[in-house]
């Protein structure tokens, strides 16, 4: 139950604007499992945690794009309380590292904070034809579900079919009547992945340590880029007041142990 519950989670971050699900899976402990299920290719026997994961995963994605317009208006607050949960996890995720790399850790800092300045920027990319500008949603739209710290949603807003490919899981039937179009988006997704996860496996194979120093260098920006500021208004106060005692309540859950 609580695997399917992080899972929701995971895929209401996977689709909200600014934010990284890959993140809020390494803070649930979720990222790191996966990662190991790859890197020993032990499919089959971690093939129910998987199912339960994949099935929360899109459950959450269809749920979140159906009200995702409605919750905009929380988004303070559901910013705050992520935070909340990410601050704690910072010296969790720092224990796991068995050497500290501050390069590392400096660039992985500094290339997250160029995905979230590009993710502000918004380009009109008239250039490129529809079918390729889908292929190369598909393909961005994946490293962002593989790679920490990077918000899958911006490149869809960058490339302009954000709002097409949420129509998808509103009402699934438009990917059939328009198959024509999304199917260079699903092409993009499989080239994508394959591409990510090879990768992944390349460098967690070569050193692990190092992907934890990278990881824990995404969190502390994502901290930073997630922080929505903080004004004299009702919805700021209540959710600084969420996000300390959502934090405090963490604490206390690890004192009680």
């Amino acid at each position: 139950m609580k695997l399917f519950v992080k899972s929701l989670i995971i895929g209401f971050a996977s689709i909200m604007p600014g934010i990284s699900g890959s993140v809020i899976a390494i803070s649930f402990g979720v990222y790191e499992k996966v990662l190991n299920i790859i890197k020993n290719r032990s499919y089959i026997s971690n093939i129910k945690y998987l199912f339960i994961l994949i099935l929360g995963i899109t459950l959450g994605i269809f749920l979140t794009a159906n009200i995702i317009f409605s919750l905009l208006k929380y988004k303070i607050i559901l910013y705050y309380l992520l935070l909340g949960y990410l601050i704690y996890q910072i010296p969790l995720f720092y224990k796991k590292i068995y050497k500290v790399n501050y390069l590392i850790i400096i660039l992985s800092l500094l290339v997250t904070h160029l995905f979230s300045l590009i993710s502000s920027i918004r380009l009109e990319m008239v250039v490129l034809k529809k079918d390729i500008v889908y292929i190369l949603g598909g393909f961005f739209f994946s490293i962002g579900k593989i790679f920490p710290g990077v918000s899958s949603t911006f490149f869809l807003m960058i490339l302009g079919i954000y709002d097409s490919i949420i129509k998808i899981f509103v009402n699934p039937i438009v990917l059939i009547k328009e198959i024509s179009i999304y199917k260079n988006f699903l092409l993009g997704l499989i080239v994508g992945f394959t591409v990510s996860i090879a990768i992944f496996k390349k460098i967690s194979s070569y050193d692990i340590n190092i992907l934890y120093n990278i990881i824990l260098g995404v969190l502390l920006e994502t901290i930073f880029c997630m922080f929505p500021g903080f004004k004299l208004e009702m919805k700021y106060i209540i959710g600084l007041i969420l996000m300390i005692l959502f934090y405090f309540l963490l604490k206390l859950k690890d004192i009680k142990k």
